[in-house]
């Protein structure tokens, strides 16, 4: 769905044709995910008064304005045929209305119409490749260090009452404090709030967790389309997601363990060979392939600090009996028993 064609339909000013495509957009069942996703992504981009409570439910929301949308098609069932041209004009005004009534956000017409007269948002994005990692400073005094395989998305300049970037992958942040404007984390489907502490939050895409891990002070983490349903995190704990079912499990983490890489160090605990070859090629910016198979399943558990690739796979090779080869960024994994 077209950003602008929304924003049309909230200003009521959609054409017939506009309209019916964004009302079948609502109707979209397989949709709703996305729906959810877009109507809390609005919600946060703009600048919520006092009155408006922050007890915010998208998934609800969308349920009323379903149930509205019926019943205006009920009753637009009952015009006669010759008003069709004009009751559809009022319907989808009406329609538009609704929305904003729903949202509870009269002022988000005024911020919309007044978003063209102001410049848009300047985003920069800073990327750590594999075998490296990166150091970001941010306008508002904020440190991040990025892990190998990671993205930041992230404003040249923070304005208005929050502070926001997104992430994919894994990052250390240590935020400045600003008690007026809370500073926010989109990682996959998660939000995490702070106003200044200190937390590593790691979503690589693809990995079936996404995790929340706080060294210093208080972070709220939700999801996307359920903010009124958050998990405060004190020092030396940790909220792991997992999108596939939707899940949070609240937990304590070993900080050596998980804040290692920002030491240069490698820890390894109980990793299944998955695991070791998927860290390793972020870790030395490298491809591995695997040729035969090991003689039964394996977990591993090791730390290495600062050592070279070679060192790494000499020393996981003795333990769980392989040996390998490495041209230039590609390295061949050769189980013994092949």
């Amino acid at each position: 769905m077209d950003t602008r064609l929304l924003e049309k339909f909230f200003r009521g000013e959609c054409s017939v044709e506009e309209a019916r495509e964004v009302r079948s957009w609502f109707d979209a069942e397989s949709d709703k995910e996305h729906l959810l996703r877009h109507l809390q992504d609005r919600w946060q981009r703009f600048e919520v008064p006092e009155e408006i409570t922050p007890e915010h439910d998208p998934a609800a929301l969308l349920e009323n304005i379903h149930a509205r949308l019926q019943k205006e098609r009920d009753e637009e069932s009952k015009q006669v045929s010759s008003q069709l041209g004009s009751t559809n004009q009022f319907y989808f005004l009406r329609v538009a209305a609704i929305i904003v009534l729903a949202f509870g956000l009269s002022f988000l017409v005024q911020k919309i119409m007044s978003a063209e007269q102001r410049p848009e948002i300047s985003y920069l994005e800073k990327e750590a490749p594999k075998g490296k990692q990166e150091a970001v400073m941010l306008p508002d005094g904020t440190k991040i260090t990025l892990n190998a395989d990671s993205r930041l998305s992230y404003p040249v300049e923070f304005s208005g009452n929050k502070r926001e970037v997104k992430l994919e992958g894994e990052a250390f942040f240590e935020v400045a404090r600003d008690e007026k404007r809370p500073f926010t984390i989109v990682s996959g489907d998660l939000l995490t709030t702070v106003l200044g502490t200190s937390f590593n939050v790691k979503a690589y895409q693809g990995e079936p967790e996404i995790s929340v891990s706080v060294a210093h002070g208080k972070v709220k983490v939700s999801r996307f389309d359920m903010t009124n349903q958050a998990y405060y995190l004190s020092p030396g704990k940790e909220a792991v997601y997992q999108p596939d079912k939707k899940s949070f499990t609240v937990q304590e983490f070993e900080a050596k363990e998980t804040l290692a890489w920002k030491e240069g160090i490698l820890y390894f605990k109980d990793a299944t060979f998955e695991e070791v070859k998927k860290r390793l090629e972020r870790w030395y910016g490298v491809e591995i392939h695997v040729v035969g198979k090991a003689a039964q399943e394996w977990q591993y558990s090791g730390i290495f600090e600062r050592q070279s690739l070679d060192n790494v796979l000499l020393s996981i090779g003795y333990v769980k009996h392989f040996t390998y080869e490495k041209n230039g960024n590609q390295v061949k994994i050769i189980y013994n028993n092949a």
